[in-house]
């Protein structure tokens, strides 16, 4: 999670949990994500949607998502309805990389 602070430096904050289920921290101008798609040994697309959903709620308005995720997971339909601006950065053989602007 990224905060803007004084002028052009900017406040860093790591987090590490289940998602962001129990962050209650300032809400952010940038998230940096690259989503699990495993539950366990099973390939589940869930626990990244879930966290995408989380990412959304905890932007600022106008606020970005950077997200990396394996190419072959469907996230596209979800971010075009939580965010008014999708762009791809990279389409690679293996990874996909969005930049997700939220209303």
């Amino acid at each position: 999670l990224v905060s803007r602070g004084l002028g052009d430096v900017y406040k860093r904050q790591f987090h590490h949990g289940d998602g962001l289920l129990a962050y209650a921290g300032e809400t952010a101008d940038l998230i940096l994500c690259n989503p699990p798609f495993h539950n366990r040994q099973a390939v589940d697309e869930f626990v990244g949607r879930r966290l995408l959903h989380q990412c959304a709620d905890h932007l600022l308005p106008r606020g970005r998502l950077c997200l990396v995720a394996n190419r072959h997971l469907r996230y596209t339909p979800l971010l075009k309805r939580r965010f008014d601006h999708l762009d791809v950065l990279h389409a690679g053989p293996k990874f996909t990389v969005w930049l997700a602007q939220r209303r």
